[in-house]
């Protein structure tokens, strides 16, 4: 896949992330959880499908150029999603009659590493080439990393019985139950494809 046809895969799947924000906003003032999760759902899938493609070998190969181009396109995907996902709680709750007291806080919980991943894909880019090899290794540990504490996440989602429910917290569970899916599988791709 070339070097424009991979930047454009980004740049869609942040405009779709972005797109979808007034629907996020739209289903929690319904209120509609159904039509929320399904929203959140097809966000997740269209970055899931813009991973893969990122993830995908470029013509001029595997080597460290084209390792370090990957990471930080991967990188510059994992940062949107955790800011959608952040995005996503604060529309929810300060833009609809939805109300609760924590979704502030949940939305600062997924900004930070969003902005953690915006540093790591600007050291990917810009880091010196002598310590490429090494950051891509750290990298790739990390998401690996990520990728089990997204599903962590998960797996305590569904044990504290979130998915199901009219908690005051359901439209943040949402949010952050496909924000992880999409991040873990994207950190589980990055894990692959750049270390």
């Amino acid at each position: 896949m070339s070097e424009p046809l991979l930047n454009r895969a980004l740049s869609f799947a942040i405009a779709a992330l972005a797109a979808s924000l007034p629907l996020v906003w739209w289903t929690a003032d319904l209120p509609s959880r159904p039509l929320h999760l399904a929203v959140g759902a097809g966000t997740a899938m269209l970055a899931v499908v813009a991973g893969v493609r990122l993830g995908q070998a470029e013509p001029a190969g595997d080597d460290l150029i084209s390792r370090r181009r990957r990471a930080t396109r991967l990188a510059l995907l994992m940062a949107a999603v955790y800011i959608w996902a952040a995005l996503a709680i604060l529309v929810s709750y300060y833009l609809t009659a939805l109300s609760w007291y924590h979704a502030y806080q949940y939305a600062a919980y997924a900004t930070v590493p969003g902005l953690l991943a915006l540093g790591a894909a600007r050291r990917h880019r810009n880091g010196p080439d002598d310590l490429a090899a090494a950051a891509l290794a750290r990298g790739r540990r990390l998401a690996i990393l990520q990728a089990v504490l997204m599903l962590v996440g998960l797996v305590y989602i569904v044990w504290l019985d979130k998915l199901r429910g009219s908690h005051a917290d359901w439209a943040a569970i949402d949010s952050l139950w496909w924000g992880a899916t999409a991040v873990g599988i994207i950190s589980l791709v990055a894990a692959r494809r750049t270390g």
